[in-house]
């Protein structure tokens, strides 16, 4: 008797006597070998979803691509938190843009307007919008130009409806990652490629400097940044425009911060060493 002794009545008899662990890849029943299925690797496409949408503004319903939920898996990141993916670049998903009217968000922020705001997007967004002809939201995948136009026009949205310097500063942030995930596609001496390095330098100074006002005037957390994880990207951005006294002194602060973790206080460390190096 065995853990398989009553297969045999489902016509599997060759495992009566089988054990687990010492099966091998390939099982060879009635003289034929059986190989493991071959996994598909997965494509971009795999990896999204089409969501149904309401404009806040217009009224307008449509859909929109967004990633489904638990399928990435992040690969890296940078110093600055731009955090890198197999097989796909949830940011080229993050913000919806009505097709009508061309109010646009990021996704957990598209229906949080009060009336204020609306008459505002009307009267300045609406009243002069022309959807792009490239732009074709039944595409199957974003691609990143697409996906950098989406957060352009989120970022002039929220200029217009008066966003705080916290959410001008995140959508700036996320937009410079966009755009230097971009930039990889491209060849360097293209032209859109020195347009991308001087929209990217423009990007960062925004966010560097949309987080510093934040951090001394807003509640903290904003949008998942907290106490320690903003001065970092602060300091972060500090670095990467060559701010470096301004980064050393925000870093600092997570470094002898007494709620920062061990994660975030070796990220910042690391930091310090490379902002040392070149003061």
């Amino acid at each position: 008797m065995g853990l398989f002794s009553d297969m045999d009545k489902m016509g599997l008899s060759d495992f009566k006597d089988s054990e687990i662990l010492k099966q091998e890849e390939t099982v060879k029943r009635n003289n034929k070998e059986v190989k493991p299925a071959v996994k598909r690797e997965l494509t971009e496409k795999d990896y999204l979803l089409l969501r149904d949408y309401e404009c806040p503004v217009c009224e307008w319903k449509f859909k929109a691509l967004s990633v489904k939920a638990g399928k990435v898996r992040q690969t890296g990141h940078d110093i600055d938190m731009r955090i890198h993916y197999e097989g796909i670049d949830p940011v080229k998903y993050e913000v919806i843009s009505c097709p009508c009217c061309g109010y646009s968000a990021i996704a957990s922020q598209f229906n949080k307007l009060i009336s204020i705001q609306k008459d505002l997007i009307k009267q300045q967004i609406s009243t002069y919008y022309m959807p792009d002809d490239d732009w074709d939201d039944d595409e199957d995948v974003y691609d990143y130009k697409m996906a950098v136009t989406k957060f352009k026009l989120a970022l002039v949205c929220a200029m217009v409806k008066r966003g705080k310097a916290s959410e001008l500063a995140f959508l700036s942030l996320k937009l410079h990652w966009l755009i230097e995930s971009y930039m990889e596609e491209l060849d360097k001496e293209s032209e859109e490629y020195k347009k991308c390095v001087e929209d990217d330098n423009e990007c960062m100074r925004n966010a560097y400097d949309g987080f510093k006002k934040a951090f001394s005037s807003e509640n903290l957390p904003i949008y998942g940044l907290d106490e320690n994880t903003m001065p970092y990207i602060i300091s972060a951005l500090g670095y990467e425009l060559g701010e470096y006294e301004g980064a050393k002194s925000m870093i600092g602060r997570v470094i002898t911060s007494r709620t920062a973790n061990e994660r975030i206080k070796e990220l910042a460390r690391d930091l310090k060493d490379m902002i040392d190096e070149k003061i």
